[in-house]
Parts: structure tokens; C-alpha cells; sequence
């Protein structure tokens, strides 16, 4: 699966912000991701405090989005990752 569309967010920071409302947020990236797939595009969201996906990629998850140095690790392990997958593709995909 190649990703061509990375969406990153903060759960903590989303849910902080906007309380209630925070399902609402979810539900309309969710249905961003399915649109995206019928246009033909993989879009993948991330959450950057979602401690047991950034596990799997051996990143930290990042406790306050303020933390730019905490931010910058978190993405870069899991673009370490999927572009590691990517080099492992043949060409065309797989």
C-alpha cells in the first residue's frame, strides 16, 4: 500500500480543543480517507499521540504538540517506516 496522502494530527490537542465536537472532527476525516479511496488515492491519518501505532514504527509518542522535537521524531519514524516499505516494492507497486 503506497501512501500518497499522510494526514497528522493530535488526538489529545483535537480533543482539547474542540470537546464535544471531537467525534464530529473524526467522523469528517474518515470520511475524507473514503473519498480520497474512490478518487483512486491511499490516504493514511496519524495520530501522533496514538502511543500503540507509533510502537509498531518505534516511534514516542508525542505529549504535548507543542513539542516540535517530540513532533519532527514522531513523523520521521513513521515516514522511516512506510519509506522503508517502499523500497521494498517493485516498481508498479505490489
Amino acid at each position: 500500500m503506497r501512501i500518497e496522502k499522510l494526514i497528522v494530527t493530535h488526538n489529545g490537542a483535537l480533543k482539547t480543543k474542540y470537546g464535544s465536537r471531537f467525534a464530529a472532527i473524526r467522523k469528517a476525516l474518515a470520511t475524507l480517507v473514503a473519498a480520497d479511496r474512490t478518487r483512486g488515492l491511499t490516504t493514511k491519518l496519524v495520530s501522533l499521540d496514538d502511543a500503540a501505532a507509533l510502537r509498531r514504527v518505534r516511534g514516542v509518542p508525542v505529549a504535548r504538540p507543542s513539542n516540535e522535537r517530540q513532533t519532527k521524531a514522531a513523523i520521521d519514524a513513521r515516514l522511516e517506516l512506510w519509506d522503508d516499505i517502499h523500497r521494498r516494492l517493485p516498481a508498479g507497486g505490489a
